[in-house]
């Protein structure tokens, strides 16, 4: 079957898309997906509501190879498509279910076409990092600009975030060990945006892993569990990358309510991991930094500015 282009609807300006063929079939299916799907839309053809859904007023995130985005109708499901890869016409192929593999399960990827556009259960929670955090941060974007706006949102969440319980915290790390079970992946070490905060539950949830390929080490996959530990999270939880950048947007009297905060993450990141069973690994994490410098030809600048955050708070990490 051929998708007729004259009877798609692009509007450039707004990047909204209709679709209005009313005679594709969904056939690969997972069936729980499929009866909320039915349930909602009854005979409506899946690439109609997807394509629907596939506008910048939906925009849940970016990232450098993906961009998500609100499923109209199912709060339960996000839409996620590569960036690179995906053009409006590998719709012409059936979503299929995804294959048994361990991304795949740990994604929660309900139907895919493979590489071009997934269906996921959505994780809960606002995301911590700014806008376009990947593509405003990566190598050598460094020193990105940040506005005083996109501090003050950080700064809110963070205060409440440093009230949540010690529960709160063990469970990330019981999360990250899940993602360090398959050799070759982890969950992510630098970018905020792939945790979700649910301030009403007070859960944080961790999304899209870094994958062998991220990781490089498709060849020969390393355990990456070995190197993680009660250190883990609060780094990238309090943005160390853009720690400095942060600092800078705000008064003395705001540094200082910044500073206690970040402390009291800190000191419950710890405690969580030391409850999980995770012992401290801070030399064993700047080795992962000192990696990803060599790997993304980052010139030494990850690692140094782990350096800088970890020295800064540096009687607060000691002392735990």
């Amino acid at each position: 079957m051929q998708i007729d282009s004259s009877r798609i609807c692009l509007d450039y300006k707004n990047l909204s898309y209709k679709f209005f063929r009313s005679d594709c079939k969904f056939k690969g299916k997972s069936e729980n997906f499929y009866k909320i799907f039915k349930e909602t839309y009854g005979e409506t053809p899946l690439r109609d509501v997807v394509l629907k859904s596939i506008d910048e007023r939906n925009l849940l995130g970016e990232g450098l190879a993906k961009k998500g985005y609100n499923f109209i109708g199912l709060k339960d499901y996000v839409i996620r498509i590569y960036k690179s890869l995906f053009k409006f016409e590998d719709l012409n192929i059936e979503f299929q279910k995804p294959i048994n593999n361990f991304q795949n399960r740990i994604e929660e990827v309900v139907l895919t076409i493979p590489l071009k556009i997934d269906i996921v259960k959505k994780k809960q929670g606002a995301t911590l990092g700014f806008k376009e955090y990947g593509m405003r941060t990566f190598p050598p974007n460094y020193e990105a600009h940040i506005t005083r706006e996109e501090t003050l949102d950080v700064m809110a969440a963070y205060e409440s975030i440093k009230r949540f319980p010690i529960n709160s915290f063990a469970q990330i790390y019981k999360t990250m060990k899940l993602f360090c079970k398959e050799p070759g992946y982890q969950h992510d070490i630098v970018n905020p945006n792939n945790m979700l905060i649910d301030f009403e539950t007070k859960k944080i949830n961790l999304i899209d892993p870094m994958t062998p390929t991220v990781n490089c080490c498709e060849e020969k996959p390393i355990n990456l569990l070995d190197q993680h530990g009660s250190d883990s999270i609060y780094p990238v939880l309090c943005d160390f990358l853009m720690h400095s950048e942060h600092l800078e947007n705000l008064t003395n009297k705001e540094k200082f309510r910044w500073k206690d905060d970040i402390r009291a993450i800190i000191a419950k990141s710890i405690k969580g991991g030391i409850k999980s069973k995770c012992n401290r690994n801070l030399e064993k994490l700047e080795e992962l930094y000192i990696l990803f410098d060599s790997l993304w030809n980052a010139e030494g600048t990850i690692v140094e500015r782990y350096n800088k955050f970890v020295n800064l708070y540096h009687n607060t990490i000691k002392s735990k």
